[in-house]
């Protein structure tokens, strides 16, 4: 599936200089680019960016994002000593974001480069519904990481036998079967559907398809187009902003306040004092992977608010920042491995051993020693597997 994607984007990057200028509708998740009226210059630069610049940096993301995402995860399932409460949780972020980038970013660029849907009904609805899935399952894996702080900090004691690795998987579980069923009706209602005929120079007319939801419009007869119907878009946007952005970002603001306020309350509290120290990193961590996605995500949210309850602004300054939002929050996707080799030396040192391990001096003396027992299956056995232990399997503080 990785490499699908990886060929999909480049066949879709080659294509991107032949194509003219369209309009699709805004009612999906991913983005509008409408071309305003404006003067040759501008409509050419704006061409230039939504056919070549976005899908390149797209492209950039897609790349980053799946090596570094798809590294934290085996770098966790080979490392027994990394699958701690805390971990566990960041290999759910970045399975969802490993998912939302293998099937949702090269679908959004193949939409910034041709400016319309041009795959079927089936891959609409996929498309949408992992976009949503994993946007909220991003969001609500963060709470569960703040959560997961503030016992280990505040609760360090009585929060042992929650904090196990069962009781996480448990966790992990039933929010992704949960969301997963609350996002079904993106699955049932996505479908390709098409703008109201633009007339052509030539006195013909042309149909613009886009991939969106039809509850949100409304399908005009007269005009043999759907067009927009605010009064949804404001309801469905409103919602997304509220359940998976401010609602939940509030969440973990309390939770970290209860945080604080307790360390106030204990600082002459000498084991308190010890106990912070040793998950202070940790705690920098999650909270720097929070203000990430929240950072990524705000602007985005502003468009959509924007168009769902003022329309679409049909100005050049609007579909900029309508792209860089869009690439912001993207790009949250693939920053979250970054943040964990420039924060975490934990994950530092396991990212290093895992991609070293193959190469590593260990591995080719214990080839020699092998090679010098000759038959001697359980001793090579023995060797080769001690040296896996040693090069490959850094042991990781669990008590993070």
């Amino acid at each position: 599936m990785e490499v699908m994607g990886f060929v999909l984007i480049t066949f879709m990057l080659v294509q991107a200089t032949g194509n003219a200028q369209k309009i699709f509708n805004f009612s999906e998740i991913s983005i509008n680019v409408e071309f305003p009226k404006s003067s040759n210059s501008s409509a050419f630069g704006m061409q230039v960016l939504t056919s070549i610049i976005v899908p390149a940096l797209f492209g950039i993301i897609f790349v980053v994002g799946l090596l570094g995402n798809g590294l934290v995860i085996a770098v966790i399932i080979r490392n027994g000593h990394m699958r701690n409460s805390t971990n566990i949780l960041i290999s759910s972020l970045a399975f969802a974001d490993l998912t939302f980038i293998v099937f949702c970013i090269p679908l959004t660029i193949s939409i910034y480069i041709y400016q319309g849907w041009i795959w079927n009904n089936f891959l609409c609805m996929i498309y949408q519904y992992l976009t949503w899935l994993t946007v909220y399952c991003s969001v609500y894996t963060l709470v569960l990481m703040s959560a997961d702080r503030y016992l280990a900090i505040v609760h360090p004691i009585t929060s042992v036998n929650w904090r196990t690795r069962n009781r996480s998987l448990t966790a992990v579980y039933i929010s992704w079967i949960a969301l997963i069923i609350i996002n079904l009706p993106f699955l049932i209602h996505s479908r390709v559907l098409y703008t109201i005929p633009v007339k052509l120079a030539n006195n013909q007319t042309r149909k613009n398809y886009y991939c969106g939801n039809k509850k949100l419009v409304n399908y005009n007869e007269a005009m043999d187009g759907y067009i927009d119907d605010y009064k949804a878009l404001f309801n469905h946007y409103f919602t997304f902003f509220l359940f998976g952005f401010l609602l939940p970002l509030s969440m973990i603001v309390i939770l970290y306040g209860l945080l604080l306020y307790r360390i106030s309350q204990r600082l002459n509290n000498q084991q308190s004092a010890n106990i912070t120290r040793s998950n202070k990193k940790v705690t920098r961590l999650v909270v720097s992977v929070i203000i990430a996605f929240g950072v990524s995500w705000l602007p985005l949210h502003i468009v959509f608010l924007i168009q769902s309850t003022y329309g679409d602004p049909s100005n050049v300054a609007f579909r900029a920042f309508h792209m860089v939002a869009n690439s912001m929050a993207y790009g949250n996707s693939m920053i979250n491995p970054i943040l964990y080799a420039f924060l975490s030396e934990n994950f530092r040192t396991a990212f290093k051993k895992f991609l070293t391990c193959k190469i590593s001096p260990c591995h080719l003396s214990s080839s020699s020693e092998a090679a010098a027992n000759g038959s001697n299956k359980n001793q090579n056995q023995e060797i080769i597997t001690k040296c896996e232990m040693e090069t490959c399997l850094p042991l990781i503080n669990s008590k993070d």
